[in-house]
């Protein structure tokens, strides 16, 4: 099945739901209700920061949290990625065996979105 989620901004502005990330949900529920504009952090080479995990689809994300042990309080998110997942996201995944945003990406939290 060939599905797309969108989000439509306070100011009227959609976007497309392009790939999903795991975070704290106290802590992004925080962010995503009292700034404007929340982004995921994308690679920081000279902090040896690889970027934040990016999977393609919500199940992938969904499923990492429900495999791995001590994620209790996280949830699943949207995220834009404004060149597409070839320029945006590590080629291959890190030793972790997850991608990385190469790039920042904003956040949305999924009950705000809508599927296509």
């Amino acid at each position: 099945m060939v599905w797309s989620m969108r989000v439509t901004t306070k100011l009227g502005t959609t976007f497309e739901i392009s790939a999903f990330t795991v975070g704290f949900t106290k802590s992004y529920d925080a962010s995503l209700e009292s700034q404007p504009a929340v982004y995921k952090t994308g690679l920081i080479e000279d902090e040896g920061y690889p970027g934040g995990w990016v999977w393609r689809t919500r199940e992938e994300a969904e499923a990492f949290l429900s495999a791995c042990p001590g994620f209790d309080g996280y949830s699943v998110y949207g995220l834009v990625l404004q060149n597409g997942w070839e320029e945006d996201v590590s080629k291959e995944p890190n030793d972790d065996g997850v991608h990385n945003l190469l790039h920042n990406a904003r956040i949305f939290k999924l009950s705000d979105c809508e599927e296509t």
